[in-house]
């Protein structure tokens, strides 16, 4: 449960705040990529091949695994690029954009390959992305795209509330 609302459920929160925040509730255009994104974009290479020969052997805890070092690994991304910085200078506007575009494209990606596990949240985070149609197909549909630029988000949502005991 402690993964699911610190590491996921933060990184949505986070993400749609932002979004809203710095760009009108609208995905940014990727514009220029550091080494750094590039290196994010290879590890989701290697993470959905991964994932996808998990699923196929019906290994869902290999899986889980993967994209759980994935959604740290853009929560750390998120801590390295400090948004909420650079949203402070007009001259890292750019950087500001391609970093939150990433974000995005990273948890559309995150989404989709969660889906055979948790079908409900990916319906909801689906939405919440902007995106109005839930067609897709795994392994065809998992390569980075930038196909979320333009899309207008939902408003941000505690996707896993945290339970009192």
């Amino acid at each position: 449960n402690s993964d699911l609302g610190n590491d996921f459920g933060n990184l949505v929160s986070r993400l749609l705040h932002m979004l809203h925040r710095y760009c009108d509730a609208v995905i940014p255009q990727t514009k220029t990529l550091a080494e750094e994104d590039q290196l994010l974009q290879q590890q989701w290479k290697d993470c959905s091949l991964k994932v996808l020969e998990a699923y196929q052997g019906l290994a869902f805890h290999s899986a889980l695994e993967c994209l759980w070092e994935m959604i740290r690994s853009l929560n750390r991304f998120i801590e390295i690029r400090a948004p909420w910085q650079l949203a402070k200078s007009p001259e890292h506007r750019e950087k500001l954009e391609t970093t939150l575009a990433i974000l995005a494209e990273g948890l559309r990606l995150v989404t989709m390959a969660l889906s055979p596990i948790m079908p409900e949240i990916s319906k909801t985070l689906w939405r919440a992305l902007g995106l109005h149609s839930s067609r897709y197909h795994l392994e065809r549909d998992m390569e980075w795209s930038h196909g979320l630029e333009g899309h207008r988000v939902e408003k941000p949502m505690v996707l896993f509330p945290r339970v009192e005991l």
